[in-house]
Formats: C-alpha cells, sequence, structure tokens
C-alpha cells in the first residue's frame, strides 16, 4: 500500500537572503581612476611628442648652423688663399716694376751725365772754333 507521501516534503526550504552587489562604489572610482589616467597618459604623450618636435627642432637648427659655418669657413680659407696668392703675385710685379724703375733711374742718370758731357764738349769745341775765326 501506498503510503502517503509526508508533508514536509512538501515544504518549501526557507528562502536565503539574495547576494547583494556591494562593489559598485568601487568600480566606479576604478572607473574614473581609469579615465582620469587615459587623459594624463594622451597628455604626457601629447607633451612628450611636443619637446621631442622641439628638440628636433633645435637639433635641426644646430646641424644647420654648424653646416653654415663649416661653410663659411671654407669659404674664408679660400678667399684668404686667394688673397694671399694675389699679395704674393703683386709683391713679385712691385718687385720687378722697382727693379725696372730703378735700373730706368740709372740710364736717366747715365743720359743725363752723357748729354752734360756732349754739352760741354759741344760749348768748348765752340768757344775754339769761334777762337779759331777770330785769329
Amino acid at each position: 500500500v501506498e503510503a502517503m507521501p509526508d508533508d514536509m516534503l512538501f515544504n518549501k526550504a526557507p528562502e536565503a537572503n539574495a547576494y547583494e552587489f556591494q562593489s559598485g562604489g568601487v568600480i566606479e572610482i576604478l572607473v574614473k581612476l581609469k579615465d582620469e589616467f587615459e587623459t594624463k597618459k594622451a597628455d604626457l604623450m601629447r607633451e612628450e611628442m611636443e619637446t621631442q618636435h622641439a628638440y628636433e627642432m633645435i637639433m635641426q637648427q644646430l646641424t644647420d648652423n654648424t653646416e653654415n659655418a663649416e661653410h663659411e669657413i671654407s669659404k674664408k680659407k679660400a678667399s684668404s688663399a686667394e688673397t694671399q696668392e694675389a699679395k704674393a703675385d703683386t709683391e713679385g710685379e712691385l718687385a720687378v716694376t722697382t727693379k725696372a724703375r730703378d735700373e730706368d733711374k740709372a740710364y736717366l742718370a747715365d743720359a743725363e751725365q752723357l748729354c752734360m758731357t756732349k754739352a760741354a764738349d759741344f760749348k768748348s769745341r765752340q768757344e775754339l772754333r769761334a777762337g779759331e775765326l777770330a785769329t
């Protein structure tokens, strides 16, 4: 015979308190921190890029200045060499011209002396002839 099941079997188990999610405040703080850190990271990355760009600009300017200075140095060295060469040529020409002038002065002095000697000889011959004609 079948016995009737016990009434206790049909009783429901007592209900347990439902799990209440208590981490909501912590997650909100973490989300805020994440947003704040991402903003700071973006700001720092932008600042780093600006700093890197400024550094590269300064390095480019210094490189250009160095190249320009080296170019100016080479131009001035070449100009100095040309000036020294021109000076040497001019000094050589001066020496040649001075020597020619001194030779010309000596020739002029000799020519003047010769002219004075010939003029004196001519005068003495003129007097001698005038004396011969008078006698």
